[in-house]
């Protein structure tokens, strides 16, 4: 499972976990445009592929500090 940020081009983002093949299928729509139906550890989310700027993928390692 993996922490993914989308951003759009409006300048909002959304966070969402999703497993490697759902990232997989993600980036490679991305080359394409229309719609994507996405599954989230959270639910389904549709997205506009013409209006994602960037997908980030947050790190699994681990860190020095608080976590939550």
């Amino acid at each position: 499972m993996q922490k993914v940020n989308i951003g759009f081009e409006s300048g909002a983002a959304i966070a969402v976990r999703l497993e490697d093949d759902a990232l997989e299928g993600l980036r490679s729509a991305l080359q394409g445009d229309g719609w994507h139906e996405l599954q989230t550890a959270d639910g389904r989310v549709d997205i506009k592929l013409d209006d994602v700027v960037y997908v980030s993928e947050a790190s699994n390692q681990p860190s020095i500090g608080f976590g939550g």
